[in-house]
């Protein structure tokens, strides 16, 4: 809401710009919810995971599957 205000500030045209984003960022979630959830899971791994033990993959995970989630 608060970028919204900002945009306000600034024009109709950059209002319009934010909420077709934003309208398009939901469509694309619920086009395919699983995708989006394993994407936002993948960006947020660290550089070294490939390097952990599979139990700390696995926590690491189940913990990104939680915030993900939510």
């Amino acid at each position: 809401m608060a970028m919204l205000q900002r945009r306000m500030a600034s024009t109709v045209y950059a209002v319009r710009r934010s909420l077709e984003r934003m309208r398009d960022r939901r469509e694309k979630i619920l086009a395919d919810p699983e995708a989006y959830r394993r994407e936002q899971i993948e960006t947020r791994l660290p550089e070294d995971f490939e390097d952990l033990t599979e139990e700390e993959q696995a926590d690491i995970v189940a913990q990104l599957e939680d915030v993900v989630v939510r």
